[in-house]
């Protein structure tokens, strides 16, 4: 049976650093890796608010990454 060896979880911004001819946004991510993936999702969110008050352009979208590595227990 497999079973979770480690885990890990990212935080990811999205960020709109302009505006191409067409109108569409153009975006650029920044990333925080290896947060405990214990942090509960309210905690990880107001994080990635702080963090994005830190950045020039603003932030347009958040997303949590969590990442498991499985192995079996052999």
């Amino acid at each position: 049976m497999a079973q979770r060896l480690s885990e890990t979880a990212k935080l990811t911004l999205t960020v709109q650093t302009g505006t191409a001819e067409s109108g569409k946004a153009v975006t650029a991510t920044r990333s925080v890796a290896n947060i405990n993936p214990d942090l509960i999702d309210d905690d990880a969110y107001s994080a990635a608010v702080c963090l994005g008050t830190l950045q020039k352009y603003p932030v347009t979208k958040i997303t949590r990454t969590d990442i498991a590595v499985l192995g079996s227990d052999d």
